[in-house]
């Protein structure tokens, strides 16, 4: 048996690969993980909970559900050093913060929480009513979109920026006040 562990940025999600070796070589056998559930469960709807989480939004390419989960509480005024050193020491904060806000939502089976994307919050400019009053209906808290309220999201290439849900503003400066930190994932129910 031969065993083997590979360590990438702990903010973007665990993904586990299966090999299957022989006397031929390897080949690759399986992904499971980060955005992969049981084909027996079925898919919940936009706006509803689903184990403790907040559906945002849902897909159906290729046959299969693909399914944007996020976290019902958000998390502001993170804490930033006042000797800031950019990129890596806002990875830092934010890999605390997605697992401060995921570690009490108790869901088995459900890994891969991550930072927004920008496609994640051009959803969430796009549906604002969902995300004001269907937030609210299934969570009883409060989604702001104001054009004074920032969200953290992953931008291409790994960085991190701020989002305004409002405009669709993106910005690199970073504020320990009025921008919001939220955990996502996203499950693929098999047909």
């Amino acid at each position: 048996e031969l065993n083997g562990s590979i360590i990438g940025e702990t903010w973007a999600g665990t993904t586990n690969v299966t090999f299957e070796f022989s006397d031929n070589g390897s080949s690759e056998s399986g992904v499971t993980g980060d955005d992969e559930t049981p084909s027996n469960d079925v898919a919940p709807e936009v706006g509803t909970l689903y184990e403790g989480c907040y559906v945002l939004r849902k897909e159906q390419p290729d046959g299969n559900t693909v399914v944007t989960l996020m976290s019902v509480n958000g998390k502001a005024y993170l804490d930033f050093d006042e000797e800031y050193d950019g990129q890596e020491q806002i990875k830092s904060v934010m890999d605390a913060g997605i697992e401060e806000l995921t570690q009490d939502l108790n869901v088995d089976g459900i890994y891969g929480w991550r930072l927004a994307t920008l496609e994640d919050m051009e959803y969430i400019k796009s549906h604002p009513d969902q995300m004001k009053e269907g937030f609210y209906a299934v969570t009883k808290k409060t989604f702001l979109i104001t054009n004074t309220t920032w969200y953290y999201y992953k931008k291409e290439g790994g960085n991190v920026g701020m989002f305004n849900s409002v405009d669709g503003v993106t910005d690199d400066l970073f504020s320990s006040g009025q921008c919001y930190l939220y955990a996502f994932t996203t499950l693929t129910f098999t047909k």
